[in-house]
């Protein structure tokens, strides 16, 4: 049996919601919340007594890197949920979604930088691709893309830390 039927079979049984539970079961999320106790569970299941949380980690981890598993975005999350419970209780009139604002956010401060003549971050900025790519045209140059999320929230953790001018 493979690690995750077994964590497909913790989930389906009724008894085991007090180990692992889903988060957001239609878009196949989960969470371990007795870490040692399903690890346990899955060395009796295998044949190892043995078995420790960081070993099951272990073959978590290779599963995240053979793509089997992905493991969720998981910052905003809290703040999400936080929006979520508002929206629900009805402080807010609107839903807000975190990430859309994160991106919004993201967008207005990298344009703010690279607008502003020598500002300090602007060295540190993805380029904007001067291309287009149309796949009907074969002669055209694909883009080269250098634009990464992680790098703009580099860049913005930057701005609010160290107070930088976005004039």
């Amino acid at each position: 049996m493979h690690l995750w039927e077994f964590l497909l079979e913790l989930l389906a049984e009724k008894r085991c919601q007090s180990l692992i539970m889903w988060t957001r079961q239609e878009k196949g999320e989960f969470r371990i919340i007795k870490t040692e106790a399903v690890a346990k569970l899955w060395g009796f299941e295998n044949g190892r007594q043995g078995m420790t949380y960081d070993k099951l980690s272990r073959a978590l981890r290779q599963y995240y890197t053979d793509g089997i598993i992905t493991k969720p975005f998981m910052v905003p999350s809290t703040v999400q949920g936080f929006l979520d419970r508002c929206f629900k209780r009805q402080f807010f009139s609107k839903y807000i979604n975190a990430n859309n604002t994160l991106e919004i956010q993201d967008r207005n401060i990298f344009k703010k930088v690279s607008n502003t003549v020598n500002h300090p971050l602007l060295p540190s900025l993805p380029r904007i691709k001067s291309t287009h790519y149309n796949p009907r045209r074969s002669s055209s140059e694909k883009p080269k893309i250098n634009t990464v999320r992680s790098l703009n929230i580099y860049v913005n953790r930057l701005v609010f830390k160290y107070n930088l001018a976005l004039e």
